[in-house]
């Protein structure tokens, strides 16, 4: 065996997970050892019984050697994952273990047969990934409480259908009127009922007169892909804000529209925002130029001058009270003098966004 390819992390219990198992063991090839770590009962790190470090001797790799076997590749480990005898030869002659089987089922997709495993090594992950059906950590779409997962068959034909995950285990299509529903069924629903992007393009349209054909078109988009083609902001918090978007959506024949945006806030973003369609990019550019020139161009905003006490990053003016200048919480950064805590943050290491526009060349 050529231990550089020894797992990181060997089974040591056929369940398919190491979550609950008395013995972890991580193998460090690079650096010729074995970290064990010892189990008991109780909860996170106060299960930990004992953890030692070992030398990875030749005797420890025949061990190590028998451990994969036994909870990686046996008969018995890939039934714990749910894998039948069939199933198993052709993942293990496809370089897969039950352990790695283990994410797959848990995330995606169940192999139960043969066809199952076959349809699971008819993709690289990569081609998985690229096709919507995710194996990498932290991207993963588990389906709802209680909802047996596809099978690897069925995954295969969603993706053929150019159906990722995510819109595989929506609930429209995993049932109807409490009937679950075949992949052949969840397909052919798939073409008459909005994905994600269908709905969101129900959104942008939503009070534009006249675009009925477009909305027809849009509303069984197969994907869109939103890009900020150009931003404006104004205030110590970025609190005034417009932005241009362009929204890519793309159609079933291949065909992609691209419908802009303008979206305006002026307090809260997430209370206050408000957003106008529009079906050309002339137009979009034409409402995001007005808009920001009706809110005051930051790069046009007029200095105080040298003799009036501003905000060094905000450009806000100090009354001419001392009691007052007092009282508003005016304080001396590092460059210059600022008007609260929030622009003192954005000074403590530079100077302010004021002065950066209007003192310094």
């Amino acid at each position: 065996m050529n231990v550089a390819e020894l797992l990181r992390l060997l089974q040591t219990e056929h369940d398919g997970t190491a979550a609950h198992a008395d013995d972890e063991l991580v193998v460090d090839p690079d650096n010729g050892v074995v970290y064990v770590t010892r189990f008991g009962s109780g909860v996170g790190r106060a299960r930990v019984v004992s953890d030692y470090v070992l030398p990875l001797t030749a005797e420890r790799v025949s061990v190590l050697d028998a451990y994969e076997e036994e909870f990686g590749r046996s008969r018995a480990a890939y039934a714990a994952v749910g894998a039948n005898a069939e199933a198993a030869a052709v993942l293990r002659a496809g370089g897969w273990t039950a352990q790695r089987l283990c994410g797959v089922r848990d995330e995606l997709f169940a192999v139960v047969d043969a066809d199952d495993a076959r349809a699971l090594l008819g993709r690289t992950p990569a081609e998985w990934t690229t096709a919507g059906w995710p194996m990498q950590d932290g991207d993963t779409v588990p389906p709802a409480a209680g909802d047996p997962r596809r099978r690897a068959t069925d995954a295969a034909r969603f993706a053929d259908a150019g159906i990722d995950a995510r819109r595989a285990h929506e609930p429209k299509l995993r049932c109807d009127k409490g009937r679950r529903l075949t992949a052949t069924d969840a397909i052919a629903r798939d073409l008459v009922v909005p994905n994600h992007a269908g709905r969101w393009a129900s959104t942008l349209l939503d009070g534009v007169r006249s675009c009925e054909a477009l909305r027809e078109k849009l509303v069984h988009a197969r994907s869109v892909e939103t890009v900020e083609r150009e931003g404006w902001t104004q205030g110590p918090s970025n609190e005034r804000r417009i932005n241009l978007d362009e929204h890519g959506f793309a159609l079933a024949d291949g065909s992609h529209v691209l419908p802009w945006t303008v979206r305006r806030w002026f307090e809260d973003p997430k209370v206050s925002e408000y957003r106008t369609t529009h079906l050309s990019e002339e137009s979009a550019r034409h409402a995001w130029t007005e808009d920001r020139d009706m809110a005051g161009d930051p790069d046009e905003d007029d200095c105080p001058g040298p003799d009036v006490a501003y905000c060094d990053n905000c450009g806000a003016t100090a009354p001419d009270d001392e009691d007052e200048f007092l009282r508003f919480d005016w304080m001396a950064a590092n460059f210059g003098l600022v008007c609260g805590t929030h622009c003192y943050e954005e000074t403590s290491n530079d100077s302010g966004e004021h002065a950066r526009r209007h003192h310094q060349s």
